[in-house]
């Protein structure tokens, strides 16, 4: 517990100086943590005999991200089939949540592709949404929200879990996952007020308000999803790299699905 309690201060330290700063210092920081990530999914791959193509993987994933640098307009970004495909991303998780399954090709590039996608897809947009309109306030407000509903959420269903949530992860409870919804929306309504008060920059309430329950309830779905992932490759956690907390992918898991939509909504 308490090696858990230390990396997660550090990594708040880390994520704290990275989002006010913003720029390269968070391009960079989105790099590493998405590098990271795709060498857990390829070692997760490579358990089903598997052979990524890891480094081609590697420097695709990383001329996105550059990329994504490199266009502050966004006209890359903003064009409808990019939209669509990221989105598509969000849709096939989704898709294999409801059926219960992950579909991996045994073909060594589909599977490749499937990773490189899926990263390219969901990280870039960490990048993106702290990079466009109103980046910093916008950011902070889907993150903090993220992060509220998860952790009350694994609280309140410790405490007052009954039901379970779904066979996918049997520790998640319906009661956990109500609770954290309503954590997350009393966070957003207590942001949203510390904004209006204290900097006086008034966001709109109701759409924040409805905003900070969607992020709720996709980010619960992204960490379903995650779990999902992991139980079809049979695996506790996705590495060991974070102590106490596992992997890069189980720390982000809940993020990466918000991240894309809320990057189309803001911008």
């Amino acid at each position: 517990m308490i090696q858990r309690a230390i990396t997660a201060l550090v990594l708040l330290a880390i994520a704290a100086i990275v989002i006010a700063w913003g720029g390269v210092t968070m391009l960079l920081w989105v790099w590493i943590i998405a590098i990271a990530a795709a060498y857990e999914m390829f070692e997760m791959l490579k358990t089903q005999g598997i052979a990524p193509y890891c480094w081609a993987g590697y420097s695709i994933i990383s001329i996105v991200i550059v990329g994504a640098y490199y266009d502050p307009h966004f006209i890359l970004w903003g064009h409808p089939i990019v939209r669509v495909c990221a989105l598509g991303v969000i849709a096939g998780a989704f898709t294999e949540l409801g059926y219960r399954r992950i579909w991996i090709s045994p073909s060594n590039i589909l599977a490749t592709a499937r990773v490189v996608g899926f990263i390219s897809l969901t990280f870039t947009y960490i990048f993106l949404l702290r990079a466009g309109a109103n980046g910093l306030i916008n950011f902070l407000f889907c993150i903090l929200v993220v992060w509220a509903t998860d952790s009350i959420a694994l609280v309140g269903g410790r405490v007052l879990g009954r039901t379970p949530l779904s066979q996918i992860s049997p520790n998640k409870t319906l009661e956990g996952a109500l609770i954290g919804l309503l954590g997350g929306f009393f966070v957003s309504w207590v942001y949203i007020q510390i904004l209006g008060t204290v900097w006086h920059i008034h966001l709109h309430p109701l759409f924040y308000s409805i905003l900070a329950v969607g992020i709720g309830v996709v980010s619960q779905l992204g960490d379903l999803h995650e779990s999902l992932f992991k139980r079809h490759f049979k695996v506790k956690d996705s590495s060991t790299l974070l102590p106490g907390h596992g992997g890069i992918y189980d720390r982000a898991d809940s993020t990466l699905m918000i991240v894309p939509i809320a990057f189309y909504l803001f911008n």
